[in-house]
């Protein structure tokens, strides 16, 4: 077998391996941000798009609520899409998905993308700006408030060299987020990033933690 088979052999093994585990809706999400992003690409789409997959303050204003949701979908870039992507495959979707159950793992990732696009346009409308929110890193910092409180100590690869836990990489990521929104820096929704992990903090506490300790439980103790 040359190297280039063993290689083959060793890709189609691991991507089996993790499609097992992935569960449905994984799948599905990244599925779909995968084709709003390729509709990005397609001239005739633009401003279809533009009218829906986009959040600003404006188009809730006049009536686009749904962009709240739809935004999430949307990316500015492949690599964009790419690391939100990667993360939620890797990282976080399959052990949430199993945890969670697929019913409370959409609605966590989906109330994510609402309660992150809502803190992007709530301080866009506070500093007067005309900023327009896309991406699914509000989601992904959602998943990340929800996992790094239930398993605090599981162990992570920041950019596959740091070596840091759920909790610590949570706090970096804040840390982040928070001197971004600061200072001002660059194109990106820090508001969002703090919306989403905040709200995937308070979700844990206020509704997922006891079901998630019950599904981790044996059936016997689940009875008592």
């Amino acid at each position: 077998m040359s190297d280039i088979e063993w290689r083959l052999r060793r890709a189609r093994s691991s991507f089996q391996h993790w499609w097992r585990r992935a569960g449905d809706c994984t799948p599905a999400l990244i599925a779909t941000n995968v084709i709003i992003a390729a509709c990005w690409r397609i001239p005739r789409l633009q401003a279809t798009m533009g009218r829906h997959f986009l959040c600003s303050v404006s188009g809730v204003r006049h009536g686009r609520v749904w962009t709240l949701g739809t935004a999430a979908f949307s990316h500015a870039s492949f690599v964009h899409l790419g690391f939100n992507m990667v993360t939620l495959a890797m990282a976080l979707g399959p052990t949430l998905e199993s945890k969670l159950g697929a019913s409370d793992f959409m609605a966590t990732y989906l109330s994510g993308a609402v309660v992150s696009s809502l803190g992007f346009i709530t301080h866009q409308r506070i500093r007067g700006l005309h900023g327009l929110g896309l991406g699914a890193s509000g989601c992904i910092m959602t998943l990340w408030g929800v996992f790094a409180s239930h398993r605090p100590n599981d162990q992570f690869l920041i950019m596959g060299m740091l070596p840091v836990t759920a909790q610590e990489a949570l706090l970096l990521f804040l840390c982040v987020d928070v001197l971004g929104l600061t200072a001002g820096i660059g194109m990106v929704g820090w508001a969002a990033h703090l919306s989403g992990a905040a709200w995937g903090v308070f979700l844990y506490h206020a509704w997922l933690k006891d079901r998630m300790w019950r599904r981790e439980k044996p059936w016997w103790w689940r009875k008592q």
